[in-house]
């Protein structure tokens, strides 16, 4: 599991706020071309995510788990080769917030597995610029 955390200065709701909705997660995530949701933001909902990765584009599906405002968000992304949670935890501190974030992947296959071992620190280091970037994004 991969585990990151990062303070922003920003309420904590706002910072909720451009972690759950589509549109301000396309602006801080880099690799993300799009997000279509398939009904509001609630657990349950389906969307699908248009990425970038290296010259080619992936399209993953995603089911919101966990939506808990202004605390806690998490979703999964299913491809071909793995499933991956995505998650947030936010503690509010008066106008900054404590964000603490991880990512959790299951291979479907031997080979996925040893690809994945072979990114792992190329995956690390995405999963910390994004945290960054919503620092970045958050603090404008």
């Amino acid at each position: 599991m991969i585990r990151n955390q990062i303070t922003i200065e920003k309420n904590q709701a706002a910072v909720f706020e451009r972690i759950v909705e589509a549109n301000h997660r396309t602006q801080w995530m880099d690799e993300i071309m799009s997000i279509q949701m398939n009904g509001p933001v609630k657990r349950g909902t389906t969307f699908t995510q248009q990425q970038k990765e290296g010259k080619s584009t992936n399209v993953y599906h995603g089911v919101i788990e966990k939506i808990e405002g202004p605390t806690h968000f998490s979703y999964k992304l299913t491809h071909k080769a793995f499933d991956m949670r995505i998650g947030y935890e936010l503690q509010g501190y008066g106008a900054s917030t404590h964000v603490i974030q991880y990512y959790e992947v299951r291979y479907k296959s031997f080979f996925a597995k040893i690809i994945g071992i072979l990114f792992s620190s190329f995956t690390k280091k995405l999963a910390k610029k994004q945290l960054d970037n919503l620092k970045q994004y958050c603090e404008q």
